[in-house]
């Protein structure tokens, strides 16, 4: 999607998993199309698996940079939720996917 706003979810100085827990929190509240950058130290391999386990064909995933010192991954939403009763967001605490996607810098 053309001028869609990406930010960059860093999670170079995070231990892994606060920095997993942030980026799946970030990635559920993506509108769909809208895009976000994860960059980090370590290769986002468990990452992938992990995302494609709760969201299974609802992202792209394109490598942007790709290690030995540091990977960029952008991850593009590629679905809505599948069901209206389930909220993307823990509770609807993001706003339900309204509108997350580029507001953070």
């Amino acid at each position: 999607m053309s001028g869609t706003p990406t930010f960059i979810v860093n999670l170079k100085n995070l231990d892994l998993s606060r920095g997993e827990a942030i980026l799946f929190a970030m990635f559920e509240c993506l509108d769909v199309g809208h895009s976000m950058v994860l960059s980090d130290i370590r290769n986002p391999q468990p990452i992938r698996a992990q995302l494609e386990s709760r969201n299974p064909g609802g992202f792209v995933w394109v490598a942007l940079e790709n290690g030995p010192l540091n990977w960029q991954i952008k991850l593009t939403r590629r679905n809505a939720c599948a069901e209206e009763s389930f909220s993307c967001c823990s509770g609807g605490a993001c706003g339900g996917g309204s509108g997350i996607g580029g507001e953070l810098q």
